[in-house]
C-alpha cells in the first residue's frame, strides 16, 4: 500500500484563489517503512506515526547502505522508547520530532544509542525530547545520541550536521544537549537551546566528552550540572587530545563543575549575559571576521542580546542520491 504525503504550495491569498482546486496541492508517493524494508529499498521513509513505530521495532534490520528519510514532523505525544540502535544514515528532512522520552540501551541513552563509523545524521530538530539515563549506570547520554564513534580515516565521514535540540533534557554519567561522547568524528552546524543537562562527571552543551571535531555550533539558555565538579562547558564538558572546537559560542546557567574556559580552545567564545555586547566583543578574540552586527545565515534567530556570529558554509547536508 502506498501512502501519500500532501505538501501545500504556499503563496499569497490572491494567487491561491486564482488556482484551480486540483493545482493547490502536490502529491508524492512513499512506500511505508515496512514495505521499503521488505524490498530492501535504499531509502526507507517515515511519513507518519505508524512508520515511526515500525522503525523503532525493526531498526536493527536497517543496513549500513540504507538511509532512513523523515518526510514530516512527528509529535510522539509523550511516548517512551528505548534508545534506538541501527546502521545506515538518517535524514530528518529539516523536520521536527517532538515530545518523547528515551531510556538507556546498554551504556548509552538518547534517541539513538550509538552512531558508528561512517554513519550520518543530519537535517533534524528535536523538541522536548528527554534522554532519561542514570548518573551512575548510564555511561553516555545525549538528546540525539549517547555516543558517536568514528575512527582513524573516518573523522569527516562519521557526521552529525544541522541537528538542533530545543528544550528537553539529558542525564547520565557524561551527558550533553546533543551527543554524550564523540570520538574521531565531525559535528557541525548543530545547536542546543534551553536544554537541561545533568552529568555525574561531565556535562556539556553540544557534547559531554569530546575526541572529535565540533565546528560552527552554538548553545543558549542551558542548565548544566556536573555533580562531581569535573568537566562542564557550554560547548563540551571536556575536550580531549584529538578533539577540536572551532567557531562556536554559548551561554548557560552554571550550577556545578569546573568550567572549561573558552579561551583554551580556538573559536569557543562565552557570551556573558550580564555584560553589554560591546563590552564582550571588545575583549573577544576575532575569528571569521565576526563583528557584533554580523548576521549568521544558518539560524532563524541567531542573536544573543544583540550579538550574532556569521558562519560560512552550507548548513544542510546533502545525501548521495543512492544512499
Amino acid at each position: 500500500m502506498k501512502k501519500k504525503l500532501i505538501s501545500s504550495v504556499l503563496a499569497c491569498a490572491f494567487c491561491l484563489a486564482a488556482l484551480p482546486v486540483g493545482a493547490m496541492a502536490a502529491e508524492a508517493d512513499y512506500a511505508s517503512f515496512e514495505e521499503g524494508l521488505a524490498e530492501k529499498d535504499p531509502i526507507l521513509y517515515i511519513s507518519d506515526k505508524a512508520d515511526w513505530d515500525a522503525f523503532v521495532v525493526k531498526s536493527a534490520q536497517v543496513s549500513a547502505d540504507q538511509r532512513v528519510q523523515l518526510t514530516t514532523n512527528l509529535n510522539l505525544e509523550g511516548a517512551s522508547y528505548q534508545a534506538i540502535q541501527f546502521e545506515g544514515d538518517f535524514d530528518g528532512g529539516n523536520n521536527t520530532i517532538s515530545n518523547a522520552t528515551f531510556t538507556p540501551n546498554g551504556e548509552n541513552c538518547g534517541m539513538f544509542a550509538k552512531i558508528s563509523v561512517d554513519q550520518k545524521i543530519a537535517n533534524l530538530t528535536l523538541e522536548n525530547i528527554s534522554a532519561k539515563g542514570n548518573v551512575l549506570t548510564t555511561t553516555y547520554s545525549g538528546v540525539l545520541a549517547g555516543q558517536v564513534y568514528g575512527g582513524d580515516g573516518h573523522r569527516a565521514t562519521t557526521l552529525v550536521q544541522n541537528v538542533h535540540v530545543i528544550g528537553g533534557s539529558a542525564t547520565g554519567r557524561t551527558a550533553a544537549g546533543v551527543v554524550g561522547y564523540t570520538f574521531l568524528n565531525t559535528m557541525r552546524y548543530c545547536s542546543a537551546d534551553g536544554v537541561s543537562v545533568t552529568g555525574l562527571a561531565n556535562a556539556g552543551g553540544i557534547t559531554g566528552l569530546t575526541y572529535g571535531d565540533i565546528i560552527s555550533c552554538y548553545t543558549d539558555n542551558l542548565s548544566l550540572t556536573a555533580l562531581q565538579a569535573r568537566g562542564r562547558g557550554g560547548i563540551t564538558g571536556k575536550l580531549l587530545e584529538s578533539g577540536s572546537i572551532v567557531n562556536c559560542w554559548y551561554t548557560y546557567e552554571a550550577i556545578y563543575g569546573e568550567e572549561q574556559l573558552p579561551g583554551e580552545v580556538d573559536g569557543n567564545f562565552y557570551l556573558d549575559k550580564t555584560k553589554e555586547p560591546s563590552e564582550q566583543w571588545s575583549s573577544a578574540r576575532t575569528w571569521a571576521n565576526a563583528t557584533p552586527d554580523t548576521q549568521p545565515d544558518w539560524v532563524a534567530t541567531p542573536t544573543v542580546d544583540g550579538v550574532s556570529i556569521d558562519f560560512a558554509g552550507e548548513i544542510n547536508y546533502t545525501f548521495a542520491q543512492n544512499s
